[in-house]
């Protein structure tokens, strides 16, 4: 009978140190996900300056920061960018997108463009703006309002405050008042 619990005891053993084996082996290839360290702020504003003028402003109703790659998710973002510290234009949307390393934003789903220096306003689903080269710029259907002309492109380049605009494929309709 102490025989047959010690071979009893030993096949036990045996398994357990197999099924040990076994987890270790095929876990070896298992990669886990890192969590991220996102920080999630409400009402987020975050300003660039440059030689003690402000350059633009990014504000987000909801806002998802990643620190160690210098990004921001935004829900409902807006930019305001400035020259010489006056209001030039302004951007929004409903989602955003902020790279701080590359400087670039971009911004999609119903975007929005005003110039307060050109007097000229567009619309379009994605936007990108380059805040290192202040052009913004989308491949996008796009219309563009000044005055009573509404222009109806497949995308547009332009400098930060609407001027210099470089249209692609358009249409022209004028409007009477």
């Amino acid at each position: 009978m102490k025989k047959q619990k010690n071979s009893i005891l030993e096949i036990i053993l045996r398994y357990s140190y197999i099924l040990f084996l076994f987890f270790i082996t095929s876990c070896s290839d298992v990669k886990l996900n890192r969590i991220t360290n996102a920080i999630f702020i409400k009402n987020f504003n975050i300003s660039n300056y440059s030689f003690g003028e402000i350059k633009w402003t990014l504000k987000c109703k909801y806002s998802e920061i990643y620190e160690e790659d210098n990004t921001i998710k935004c829900k409902m973002p807006n930019i305001y960018i400035y020259k010489k510290d006056v209001l030039s234009s302004e951007m929004k949307s409903q989602y955003g997108y902020a790279d701080l390393l590359k400087r670039i934003f971009y911004l999609e789903k119903n975007a929005l463009v005003k110039s307060h220096t050109e007097n000229i306003w567009l619309t379009t689903d994605k936007i990108y703006f380059d805040y290192k080269t202040e052009v913004i710029f989308s491949n996008s259907p796009t219309k563009i309002y000044k005055n009573n002309l509404t222009i109806y492109s497949q995308g547009f380049e332009a400098k930060s405050d609407l001027s210099n605009i470089k249209i692609k494929k358009h249409t022209t309709q004028i409007t009477n008042n």
